[in-house]
């Protein structure tokens, strides 16, 4: 066991797996990303920045749904949450969805 790999030492590390996930999407790992996404919200489903996270990441996979349903989660929790409106707007773009 790796003991600088934090979920390792504590598998309920919301912080860890946001972080482990934003790696993994860096590497484009999209995928991966979102798993960590996942289990972050498991966790703790009440953080707004992880919706945010996963909602780009879904982006990148084309699930252009998934991912304004991402960033409407994240807009709900936190309603002054600049980002989320604007990453919402590409998939929106993207779908030719001008709503």
């Amino acid at each position: 066991m790796n003991h600088n790999d934090r979920t390792a030492i504590n598998p309920k590390d919301a912080k860890a797996y946001n972080n482990h996930g934003i790696a993994k999407y860096e590497l484009g790992s999209y995928q991966n990303a979102i798993a960590d996404y996942d289990r972050v919200i498991a966790i703790n489903p009440k953080l707004d920045r992880v919706y945010n996270n996963r909602g780009f990441a879904k982006a990148n996979l084309y699930d252009y749904q998934d991912a304004i349903t991402d960033y409407d989660k994240a807009v709900a929790l936190d309603p002054k949450d600049a980002i989320a409106y604007c990453k919402r707007c590409s998939p929106y773009n993207s779908k030719s969805n001008y709503a």
